[in-house]
């Protein structure tokens, strides 16, 4: 299996860190890490709330309608802000 990228999950309040491997940098790949990490959060009987993300894959409208169907919110942090995420 060959990996390409990842996405990094941060819970700011507990400082909890959850790594997503992609084998492509699709916005389906980035939907099933997003479903993925809420599938092992409730695990522990945590809700996403509000994805903060750049506005690069994440502003994908396939992923802003997984989010709004999903009830949850996204922010959007400042091009090169990267320690807003």
């Amino acid at each position: 299996m060959s990996i390409l990228g990842t996405i990094v999950f941060v819970d700011h309040v507990t400082d909890y860190v959850h790594v997503a491997l992609m084998r492509n940098l699709t916005w389906d790949e980035t939907l099933l890490a997003k479903t993925l990490f809420e599938r092992h959060t409730q695990s522990g009987d945590v809700r996403i709330k509000l994805h903060r993300a750049d506005n690069g894959r994440f502003a994908d409208q396939g992923l802003r309608d997984a989010i709004n169907a999903s009830d949850q919110q996204i922010t959007y942090c400042a091009v090169g802000a990267h320690h807003q995420h």
